[in-house]
């Protein structure tokens, strides 16, 4: 799950998680932003992290001197995300070599990125391991968007899901699973994660008002499937069920 961002008066691009398939999310951000940057310069001007699982980070290995060898591209995440990926190879050489420049995130302080555009992160409970996990509220010329795509259960949050929706324009919310049954011989406590019938329930009103999509679906998740009867009773609520490509003016 990822998401990419232009400031086109700025004519700057950025990327939002560094899934192992970065080259595709650079490919599709390229799309929308206009030509590749020039061979030999960063493909964007900076990335950020939520956290330190397997499909938010490991991507990273693509601007290492092997791969687009980038130079000082300018790497959003918290300290202890840092720490993590400092510790060991091959991300450690991203820094060693200064492929990457960390830019340590504040939890609720804001960080400018743009003359338009500036991203807080919100700090939210998520089996950390390795690192801690954020969430991101992005604040535009017109608009905010909020990106929680991972967090264990709406109520261990000690901030209200329904405030932090009514704060925003759009919400691109965590929806890997829509019910325990999806991994029969597995405990969801190992892998917690929102029942997506939980957050249509306590999100429906507001989603009168605002765009709630549903983001991060496991490949089990029944509403990848727009016919189902489980993506039905979403729109039915007034949800959204995330597609690739969607976009969202800020």
């Amino acid at each position: 799950m990822s998401l990419g961002i232009v400031d086109r008066v700025a004519d700057r691009r950025f990327l939002v998680e560094a899934t192992p398939d970065v080259p595709e999310q650079i490919d599709l951000l390229d799309s929308v932003a206009g030509d590749p940057r020039p061979r030999g310069t960063n493909p964007v001007d900076a990335v950020l992290l939520t956290h330190a699982h397997i499909g938010h980070y490991t991507g990273l290995i693509h601007f290492g001197r092997e791969v687009s060898s980038t130079k000082a591209l300018p790497l959003h995440a918290t300290d202890r995300m840092f720490e993590f990926l400092k510790s060991a190879g091959p991300w450690s050489l991203l820094f060693e070599l200064s492929q990457v420049a960390p830019h340590p995130l504040t939890p609720d302080r804001p960080t400018t990125l743009t003359d338009r555009l500036r991203v807080i992160p919100i700090v939210v409970p998520h089996r950390d391991e390795f690192s801690d996990t954020v969430g991101f509220r992005f604040e535009g010329p017109r608009k905010k968007l909020l990106f929680i795509p991972d967090i264990d259960r709406w109520e261990r949050w000690e901030r209200s899901i329904e405030a932090e929706v009514e704060a925003v324009d759009i919400a691109l919310l965590d929806a890997t699973f829509h019910s325990p049954a999806e991994l029969p011989g597995r405990s969801l406590e190992e892998i917690p994660h929102p029942m997506v019938t939980e957050t249509a329930l306590r999100l429906k009103g507001l989603a009168r008002s605002r765009r709630v999509i549903l983001i991060h679906m496991n490949h089990s998740n029944p509403i990848c499937d727009p016919e189902s009867a489980e993506a039905r009773s979403v729109r039915a609520a007034g949800l959204e069920v995330a597609t690739e490509g969607m976009r969202f003016g800020l």
